[in-house]
């Protein structure tokens, strides 16, 4: 379990912009002229494959929206990143101009529209990452989107809307959802912006704020996620308010 800030991320936009190229690049001709697709000249480089590379989909059934989320753990410090959809097109292009130090991880997600919305910008498929690390080798990854969700998860307690919740020991508890790889508990104080997140193995059903992360009448937001194998996450969410 983990206390975090919650913070807004920038949005994610797609770049209107020719395919990078990571290295020097020379584009063939056929016979008739036409230029064909450009080809890399790697030369002696290395490759590097990334240590992680995720891009899924989050879908809150309560409020009926949705959100992509990307993920990206390269393990090593890069400087240049470049997100391909499955028909090759550049979805998202990212540079670190930071004096060569790079960097290694990042989260981003997009807004929050219809699901219907991020299921056509984010088609299923496999994602191609390619980049540049610090020392110049090609970094690579990819990462497979599958638009397949769970049903979302029933909470059985605390009750919706409820007035009166003790500060002590609040437990969730929720009925078990049907493939669910695990499941995440978020609690977040409208009042801060802050929030308690537990990340929950498949076969639990229940967990316990152990006294002394509620407050007295404070209103409260509980999320509930349950996790597919394919990584994506359908959320659940109430209100309550503890009792003076």
């Amino acid at each position: 379990m983990e206390t975090k800030t919650r913070t807004k991320t920038l949005p994610l936009l797609p770049i209107a912009a020719a395919v990078l190229l990571l290295a020097h690049a020379s584009a063939a001709r056929t016979g008739d002229g036409r230029d064909t697709v450009p080809t890399v000249d790697r030369g002696s480089r290395s490759t590097v494959p990334m240590q992680h590379a995720q891009v899924r989909l989050e879908y809150n059934a309560t409020d009926d929206d949705a959100e992509a989320v990307i993920v990206v753990d390269a393990g090593v410090g890069f400087t240049r990143l470049a997100i391909f959809g499955p028909s090759g097109k550049l979805m998202h292009e990212i540079r670190a101009q930071n004096g060569g130090v790079g960097l290694t991880k990042m989260p981003m997600e997009t807004p929050e529209p219809s699901l219907e919305e991020v299921e056509a910008a984010y088609p299923e498929g496999t994602y191609r990452f390619r980049g540049r690390t610090v020392d110049g080798s090609e970094l690579t990854g990819e990462a497979i989107v599958s638009h397949a969700l769970l049903s979302p998860p029933t909470i059985t307690a605390p009750v919706a809307d409820a007035s009166d919740v003790a500060v002590a020991d609040l437990t969730v508890s929720w009925q078990p959802v049907a493939g669910a790889a695990s499941y995440v508990v978020e609690l977040e104080d409208d009042a801060v912006p802050a929030a308690v997140k537990a990340d929950l193995p498949g076969a639990a059903s229940s967990f316990t704020f152990s006294g002394g992360w509620l407050r007295p009448d404070t209103s409260y937001v509980l999320s509930l996620g349950a996790v597919g194998a394919n990584g994506n996450v359908v959320y659940s969410e109430l209100r309550f308010r503890t009792r003076a």
